[in-house]
């Protein structure tokens, strides 16, 4: 799985949580212009961890690599341990 099919799905997981707004790499998910709450927000973690197989760390949850879509693409990318081309 390259950086584009991991983009590809983090896109289909916040669209099913309906958050398409944040699509550009710089809209920060924490904003409130987007209105994620706690619960929303535990529901896109576990969709990301069973979706890639991987396991967010609390820190993850709540460092800045988690506010954008390129942030979250990045955070994939290291849990998976995937190249950066």
């Amino acid at each position: 799985m390259n950086r584009e099919d991991i983009e590809k799905k983090l896109i289909e997981i916040l669209t099913t949580h309906e958050i398409e707004h944040i699509f550009k790499p710089s809209t920060n998910i924490g904003s409130k212009t987007l209105s994620l709450d706690s619960v929303k927000f535990l529901k896109v973690c576990v969709d990301i961890e069973n979706a890639f197989g991987i396991e967010l760390q609390y820190e993850d949850a709540i460092s800045s690599n988690f506010q954008t879509l390129e942030g979250m693409v990045q955070l994939v990318v290291a849990r998976k341990n995937v190249s950066n081309d």
